[in-house]
């Protein structure tokens, strides 16, 4: 989104067309991430509850799943699996690892 928004920006000062096109393949990149993203989310489940790990529901959350301040579980989740490759699940509040 940053480099749609940053070849947009040249492209109106320039008015070059190539910063145009850059600009919509930027775009099309980052439409295409999201829906990958999207499908991902929705077919990651906890192994012992079944709950979809980074797609929140409406439903309670456990008391122990961890949440960061100002953030939701869903973002502590992926903080955690990019940072310690560790994920608790926000529904049934048990650790997992990812690589053993």
């Amino acid at each position: 989104m940053l480099g749609f928004i940053l070849s947009g920006l040249q492209m109106w000062l320039t008015g070059a067309r190539e910063w145009g096109v850059l600009a919509l393949v930027c775009m099309g990149t980052f439409v295409l991430a999201r829906l990958t993203a999207a499908w991902y989310t929705h077919r990651l489940t906890c192994p012992l509850c079944h709950g979809t790990v980074l797609h929140e529901k409406r439903c309670h959350k456990h008391r122990d799943a961890q949440k960061l301040p100002l953030i939701g579980h869903r973002a502590t989740a992926v903080l955690s699996l990019l940072c310690t490759a560790r994920f608790s699940c926000m529904y049934c509040g048990t650790l997992f690892r990812l690589k053993k």
